[in-house]
């Protein structure tokens, strides 16, 4: 009896090292050993995990980076662009603001304002104490089409002749940074003619942003002035 029991374990055992020779532990690529194929299954896939989550993670990280960079030089971009404006627009008002001050050339006061609201430019007080409003205008085309811009809206906004105070426009045509003509018309009368006539609307002034209605120089011909030095802008 105890003869038959220390042969079953025997069996056992021969049976658990036959077992182990059936499949013994296998090596894989990267150097480790495994007991079972099943094992290595589950390790190969593990690395093909890996593998796939490390290109996800690169194009990821190269996606934002290009999306930073791109970013970057767009911001540089507007920086640059809204620095030439501000220089565009300072020339812009320096050219207007000089000839405010050549106007008075072509008004009669004893005293004067300048206004940077839009309603007017300038108010002017005479010897008797009348008060007049005048808008001054400076045109470098005047010359070349024979037209003249009257505004009347600016960036969506009613402007120019819509809202103006003024008694008098006085227009400048400038001819290579000389004056060529002068116009001093009185706003009543260009306001007649727009409301009598269908002119046609353009856009003008800085950077395109105003509507203007287009009259030929010619319709106010009796109000062009004799011109007065200083004729040049320095």
């Amino acid at each position: 009896m105890v003869k038959q029991i220390k042969q079953n374990k025997n069996n056992k055992v021969n049976n658990i090292n036959h077992d182990s020779e059936i499949e013994p532990s296998i090596k894989c690529n990267c150097g480790l050993s495994f007991k079972t194929s099943g094992e290595l299954l589950d390790h190969k896939h593990s690395l093909e995990h890996k593998e796939i989550l490390k290109q996800i993670l690169t194009i990821d990280f190269n996606w934002k980076y290009r999306v930073r960079l791109k970013l970057f030089f767009y911001c540089i971009v507007i920086l640059i662009y809204n620095k030439m404006k501000d220089e565009d627009f300072k020339a812009h008002l320096k050219f207007g603001n000089k000839y405010e001050l050549e106007a008075l050339n072509y008004i009669p006061y004893v005293k004067y304002e300048l206004n940077n609201k839009s309603e007017y430019d300038i108010k002017s007080t005479t010897k008797s104490g009348k008060h007049n409003y005048y808008e001054i205008k400076a045109d470098r085309y005047i010359h070349k089409t024979n037209n003249i811009c009257i505004e009347y809206m600016s960036n969506g906004v009613y402007s120019g002749i819509s809202i103006t105070k003024a008694n008098y426009y006085i227009i400048f045509s400038i001819k290579h940074d000389v004056i060529d003509e002068v116009y001093k018309i009185p706003t009543k009368f260009i306001k007649k003619y727009i409301e009598k006539n269908n002119l046609e609307s353009i856009r003008c002034g800085y950077n395109k942003l105003s509507c203007c209605y287009l009259i030929n120089k010619d319709v106010f011909k009796k109000y062009k002035k004799h011109l007065k030095p200083p004729q040049t802008i320095i």
